[in-house]
Parts: structure tokens; C-alpha cells; sequence
């Protein structure tokens, strides 16, 4: 669930009304997507045993211990696992079984689809139009989980950098690498927060400039979306810590797969860091995110070999595991739709107040479904 290209006002009756015959095909996405990796895939297999100066990358991958990566294995399940909580968190009209294929299926486009988050956005309004969830809806809410998500990023760097930096975590101790980084997220996370406020108070100017008011009004309402996401009381939002956390720590097993035991501290920054050239739009970040990481790695001190060699079996990871678990799910979830066995779970009454606020609409039929929607715009599964 990403950005969509949707009206300002969310009126329109295409946005509302498109069923999932009018939107394009997702299946076919998937499948150029994955045809798209394989082809990626082979080509870095071949340049790391084909080129003079790869071989050693390829050398240390042969003789990983794989223990560590069975564990790495384990744990971006568990990443994903997170996603899908969240994804349960965000619609709770959806059945349990159905929000969770969902949320692997998404995962399985972010891995294969690069099409700066449409294809999650498409999947996501073909497959939550089955419970009577509107577009919009879809993508104002997605757009406070994409934010959510973010947040989560910028505060887990603004509390490592400023750790590292205070001593409390071990990692260099050049400020540049630490405590700048963590100053620019905690600046980062108080305009997030912010934003809100900002918007209120300057109305009159943003009604003026139409566009700029637009993208700041539907962000400010995602960034309440996002708070409420993170504040509520409902378990379900651990999912939201676990995505990333999870995530990290394959990395850090691959390191130690190939003998590197760099401080956790300093590995999350240069994750943290690595991970911008992510925004690059590339079918499963291959290139751009290697570089990204590696470089960052090898600042914050790890051997240029045990990096690469690490970062190669970690982005194999965080991409096939989604890539193939998610087909599956996406495939079971065609069929649950084809077959009308969709069903629509009323969330407990007894849910806190505040986890409630969440999506005030649920249950309700006869109110607007548009009702509990907080956002506008977000980017996709590419944010990881």
C-alpha cells in the first residue's frame, strides 16, 4: 500500500467507484517484476565470479556459515511478519488470513515492482475494494502507514546516532558519523511532528498556493494518521518496530555469517544511511541500494570484502524471501477473491478509544467509508 496519483478533494467518481476490473492487472506486474529480478540476479552472480576484483566477494559467500543465514532467513520473515501486523493495525475490516496475504503479497511488489509504489497502491484498491474499502480510503491510510513506517526509521537513527555519540552504544567516534546524523533526525522528527501545526497556522497563505497547500494539508493529516498508528494501544503496532529491527538484524547475522561482528550501534547507522539510495527507482534496488550500504559499511569500519560479500546475501534475502512468499500469497489471495469467500471482520467493540480513532468508519455501513482516512500521498515497500 503506496502512493496513489488521486484527486485533491477525493470526489471524483472514478476514484470512488473503480472497481478492480477498471484497474490494471497486478498479476501481470508481479510477473515482470520477479522476470525482471531473475535477470538482475543473474547478472550480479555472473559479474561477482566473471570479474578479477569480484572474486573475492564470491570467495567469502562460498564460505559462509550457514547457520548465520538460516537465522537471517528467520529473521526477515519476522521483518515481514511486522509488515504484516501493521497491515492488520491499518484495516481492520479485513480478515486476519486475508489482511496478512495481503500484506505478503504487497511485500512481494515492493520487492519485484519498481514503479515509484503504483503497483502497491493498484493491488491494494483491486484487493480492498472486495470489502467495500473505497480508493481513497486506501490510499489515505496507506499514506499514514508509509509515514508511520518512516518515522519509526528516523527515530530508531535519532536515538542510535545520539547513543553512539553519548558513548552509551559502542561505534566510532567521529561526531560526523554519529552525532550529526542523529541531530538531523531528531530536526527530521520535530518538523514531522510539526507539520500539523504548521499547516493550521498558515492556511491563508497555503489556500493561496494551491498545489504546495494540497501536498501539505493531505501529508499533515497523514502525519496524524501515522501518530495515532504509532500511539494506540493495540499490540498489533509492534509491528511497526519489528519491520525495521527485524530487517536490520539480517544483516548484522550475514555479517557473522562471514566472520564480521561490527558494533550493532555503528550497523545501524550505516544501515540507517545506506538505505537513502533506496529512493533510486531500480526493480529491487539491486545497484543502487549495494552501493548504498557498502559504502556506508565500510565507513563505519567493516572490510570492504566481508561488506560486499554481506550486503550481496542480505539484499538476496530481503528480496526473495518477500519475492517468493508474497507470489504465493498473492496467488491464494486471487483465488479467495475469485471464490467470494472474502468475508468482512467487524473489529472488537471493546478495543481502546484511542486504537478506535484509528479507523472510526469500521463497522459502520452506513457512514462514509471515507470517514476514518487521514492521509494523501505515500511511497511503498521501497522505503525498506
Amino acid at each position: 500500500m503506496a502512493p496513489a496519483d488521486r484527486p485533491t478533494d477525493g470526489s471524483s467518481p472514478g476514484a470512488e467507484s473503480a472497481g478492480p476490473s477498471s484497474l490494471p492487472d497486478p498479476g501481470r506486474q508481479l510477473r515482470h517484476g520477479i522476470a525482471g529480478l531473475v535477470i538482475l540476479a543473474v547478472l550480479v552472480v555472473a559479474l561477482l565470479f566473471a570479474v578479477p576484483g569480484l572474486k573475492g566477494v564470491g570467495h567469502a559467500l562460498r564460505h559462509a556459515d550457514l547457520t548465520w543465514v538460516w537465522v537471517a532467513i528467520a529473521f526477515e520473515v519476522l521483518s515481514n511478519v511486522g509488515y504484516e501486523l501493521v497491515v492488520m493495525l491499518v484495516f481492520p475490516e479485513a480478515p486476519r488470513r486475508f489482511a496478512g496475504r495481503l500484506a505478503w503479497a504487497e511485500s512481494a511488489f515492493g520487492a519485484a515492482v519498481s514503479i515509484g509504489g503504483a503497483g502497491n497502491i493498484g493491488l491494494g484498491a483491486w484487493v480492498l475494494h472486495t470489502l467495500g474499502i473505497s480508493n481513497k480510503t486506501n490510499a489515505d491510510r496507506s499514506a499514514s502507514l508509509f509515514l508511520a513506517t518512516s518515522a519509526v526509521n528516523v527515530i530508531v537513527l535519532a536515538v542510535t546516532g545520539l547513543a553512539v555519540a553519548a558513548g552509551v552504544l559502542s561505534g566510532p567516534s567521529n561526531v560526523l558519523l554519529t552525532l550529526v546524523p542523529g541531530i538531523v533526525a531528531v530536526l527530521g522528527l520535530a518538523l514531522f511532528l510539526g507539520l500539523p501545526k504548521i499547516a493550521e497556522h498558515h492556511q491563508g497563505w497555503l489556500s493561496s498556493h494551491r498545489r504546495l497547500g494540497v501536498s501539505v494539508r493531505t501529508t499533515a493529516e497523514g502525519v496524524q494518521g501515522a501518530k495515532r498508528i504509532l500511539l494506540t494501544t493495540e499490540w498489533l503496532t509492534v509491528g511497526a518496530w519489528a519491520y525495521l529491527l527485524c530487517d536490520i538484524a539480517v544483516l548484522w547475522f550475514c555479517l557473522h555469517a562471514l566472520g564480521s561482528s561490527p558494533p550493532f550501534g555503528a550497523l545501524i547507522l550505516a544501515y540507517q544511511i545506506g538505505y537513502i539510495a533506496n529512493a533510486i527507482p531500480v526493480p529491487g534496488g539491486i545497484g543502487v541500494l549495494d552501493a548504498g550500504l557498502v559504502a556506508m559499511l565500510v565507513v563505519y569500519g567493516v572490510r570492504s570484502t566481508p561488506a560486499a560479500a554481506a550486503e550481496v546475501a542480505y539484499h538476496a534475502i530481503a528480496l526473495w524471501v518477500p519475492a517468493s512468499i508474497g507470489t504465493i500469497a498473492f496467488i491464494l489471495l486471487r483465488r479467495q477473491i475469485a471464490s467470494g469467500n472474502v468475508g468482512r471482520r467487524v473489529p472488537v467493540q471493546t478495543r481502546s478509544a484511542k486504537s478506535a480513532e484509528l479507523t472510526p468508519s469500521v463497522g459502520r455501513r452506513d457512514r462514509d467509508p471515507d470517514l476514518g482516512s487521514d492521509a494523501g500521498e505515500a511511497a511503498g515497500q521501497a522505503s525498506r
